[in-house]
């Protein structure tokens, strides 16, 4: 089966035969107000999804209280 070409740039080294590492980008400062808003709705009921803190989030910062 051939390789195509994006996938035999993927897996090339830069010198030194090293791989490159990535770097991470910092969380937002909404990704950790929504992250702990989801921790403390977890707690009070262990169904909830990171969807649901995301648009009780939303509705609180709407109101202006996130």
């Amino acid at each position: 089966m051939p390789v195509s070409s994006k996938n035999k740039n993927r897996n090339k080294r830069s010198e030194g035969g090293r791989r490159k590492s990535r770097k991470t980008r910092k969380c937002s400062v909404w990704t950790k107000k929504v992250t702990e808003l989801y921790r403390k709705m977890k707690k009070e009921d262990p169904n909830t999804s990171f969807r649901d803190a995301l648009k009780h989030a939303s509705q609180l910062k709407k109101k202006g209280q996130l």
